[in-house]
């Protein structure tokens, strides 16, 4: 591959003939689609987000993130480059059950790929007068970090049909990236935990894929090193390194900017756009296959116990004899069982479960004993299933881990969590949760059936409380229908039928929060209803206590004594004097 600069020293007599001979070496071209690619990125970096808190929203992110590069691999004019951002998402899935580190370095370095990918192809067609460039240099200028000045003279670039200058301004702002993530090696790197180190020495590599070319630039086995060494936790001997590549970056910015600085110089010439004066990076965009994947590296996963010292790429020291590769590869081949499980395709299911216990059959010989041979068995087992559910597969690849931890050499003594939930998992397999919760479903009508016998159709707050407790138990009930439906379909051919339990509540997120709002609801209800009874109670204390007092007056006024008749009587013996009449002396 040629160097950005090395064009510009090239005769401008031997200029033409070569363009003409880029030109008719150059594929038909066929613009990548834009839309696809800003998908894809946000669906890793969705992934990434969720991933410490939801590993199946994650898993779900990275099956878009498959779906939307399946669209855009047909615009890949690199067949090598794209294999290559297809194995970074396979090691994306793989990661998922590690640690959420380990999910954020592939995916970072999976779009790294993408981003060199859209670089490479649209400088390939800056020369190009039918090609229309513009949108994806602005999503290159936003990618890369450029400033406004650098996004216009970028826009410049691809209008007057100038590699060169285009080229040079996206690798000296992919070095300036480089020099920022690795400035803290530079004053020292103690401060750094192994996680940060990993990552920021991830991000470094991804913008290497952009500079690989230049003259001066340091190869893709010092950056895979010097990552191994951090991964294993060696941050102190991976300084020296790391520093030396920030060394190379500042010094490949400066000589860019020099570069930039020449080309833009020699392009004001021209007054009208030309695409029959391409730079440097003309004989660059034309990189072969191989070239253009030369710079891609491998990044490794961080071992759950990082040893004292980190042995160099490829070192049998890391897992022993040679297994790491081996076991990436059978927890990439789970992952993708698992997805399709979850998304109730048995086929997709049981040909990878039959894959990945044909990968534990053949790891190397230090791995092989009675674990390996009864994850072997049980995958073998599993893949001859006809239903199989998501769980099933989570407990061998908590099984695959317990391997991976013996090909590190270090065991986790003193807890039998691993063994006691691979054992709970395979009791309460799949198809035992099944037959569970189609016991569920056949028992939940009989109570409200009794109770109806019982106490017939009531209303108010009665009626609130039996439909808050139904509330509850819907979601138990409806899962029991889904597996029915969902085996009825499978034995009857029906796919309708068949993909009921795509609707399941256990292993969705949507189904997560039907479930929750379901249970919610239930409460409210039974709340308002109990609520209403307490009420009613309380109105019915009290009109027993006022007439319990109202009796009791009563009762007092019936037992006092009767009043004296004296007056009465004294009253009605008094004389009657008529009206008109004098009193007499008697009276």
């Amino acid at each position: 591959m040629k160097r950005v600069g090395a064009f510009l020293q090239i005769a401008p007599a031997l200029q033409p003939a070569l363009l003409s001979a880029v030109l008719v070496s150059l594929p038909a071209a066929q613009a990548q689609d834009l839309g696809a690619y800003r998908e894809l990125g946000h669906a890793l970096s969705r992934a990434q987000s969720v991933r410490p808190t939801d590993v199946g929203a994650a898993l779900i992110e990275l099956d878009r993130a498959e779906g939307v590069f399946a669209v855009l691999r047909p615009s890949l004019r690199t067949p090598p480059l794209s294999s290559s951002i297809q194995g970074a998402l396979d090691q994306a899935r793989a990661a998922l059950a590690r640690t959420p580190t380990d999910l954020e370095a592939q995916t970072l370095y999976a779009q790294a790929l993408l981003r060199h990918a859209l670089y490479t192809q649209t400088l390939q067609d800056l020369l190009q007068a039918d090609v229309d460039t513009g949108p994806r240099l602005n999503q290159l200028a936003q990618d890369f970090g450029l400033n406004a000045a650098d996004t216009a003279a970028l826009r410049r670039a691809g209008q007057f049909g100038q590699p060169e200058i285009a080229a040079a301004l996206l690798q000296q702002a992919a070095a300036r990236q480089t020099v920022a993530v690795l400035a803290p090696w530079q004053s020292g790197a103690a401060a750094l935990s192994r996680d940060e180190a990993y990552l920021r020495l991830t991000q470094a590599s991804g913008w290497y894929l952009h500079l690989a070319e230049l003259t001066g630039a340091p190869d893709a086995a010092t950056y895979s090193a010097s990552l191994n060494q951090v991964a294993q936790g060696n941050l102190a001997g991976s300084a020296q390194s790391v520093r030396q590549l920030h060394s190379t970056a500042l010094q490949l910015q400066q000589s860019l900017r020099d570069q930039l600085a020449a080309a833009q110089s020699s392009a004001e010439k021209p007054a009208v756009p030309q695409r029959e004066t391409p730079g440097a990076p003309g004989g660059q965009a034309q990189a072969t296959a191989a070239q253009a994947t030369s710079s891609v590296i491998v990044v490794p996963a961080i071992p759950e116990h990082p040893s004292a010292t980190a042995p160099t790429v490829g070192s049998p020291a890391r897992t022993p004899g040679g297994s790491a590769p081996n076991i990436t590869a059978i927890y990439a081949t789970l992952a993708r069982a698992l997805a399709a499980a979850g998304s109730q395709d048995q086929a997709a299911a049981q040909s990878a479960l039959s894959q990945a216990a044909q990968a534990v059959d053949t790891l190397p010989t230090g791995l092989q004993g009675q674990a390996t041979t009864e994850l072997a068995a049980h995958l073998h087992s599993l893949s001859k299933r006809s239903w199989i559910e998501p769980s099933d597969i989570a407990a061998e690849i908590m099984q695959l881990r317990e391997l991976e931890k013996q090909a590190q050499s270090a065991p986790r003594a003193g807890t039998a969590a691993p063994q006691v939930h691979a054992l709970t998992t395979r009791l309460w397999s799949g198809q035992i949760q099944a037959l569970a919760f189609l016991l569920l479903t056949a028992l939940l009508p009989l109570p409200f059936y009794f109770k109806f016998q019982a106490l017939g159709h009531q209303k108010g707050e009665w009626a609130l409380i039996v439909t808050g407790i139904g509330m509850l138990v819907i979601p138990a009930f409806t899962e029991g229908l889904t597996i029915l439906f969902s085996w009825l379909g499978n034995a009857l051919g029906i796919p309708l039928l068949e993909h009921a339990a795509l609707l399941s509540m256990r292993h969705s997120p949507l189904g997560h929060l039907l479930w929750w709002l379901f249970t919610l609801i239930g409460i409210l209800l039974m709340t308002a209803g109990f609520y209403q009874l307490s009420c009613r109670r309380k109105q019915v204390a009290l009109a027993k206590a006022r007439w319990t007092s109202a009796r009791s007056q009563v009762t007092t006024e019936e037992a006092a004594p009767p009043e004296p008749q004296s007056d009465k009587l004294t009253r009605w013996t008094q004389p009657v004097r008529w009206p008109g009449t004098k009193p007499t002396d008697d009276t």
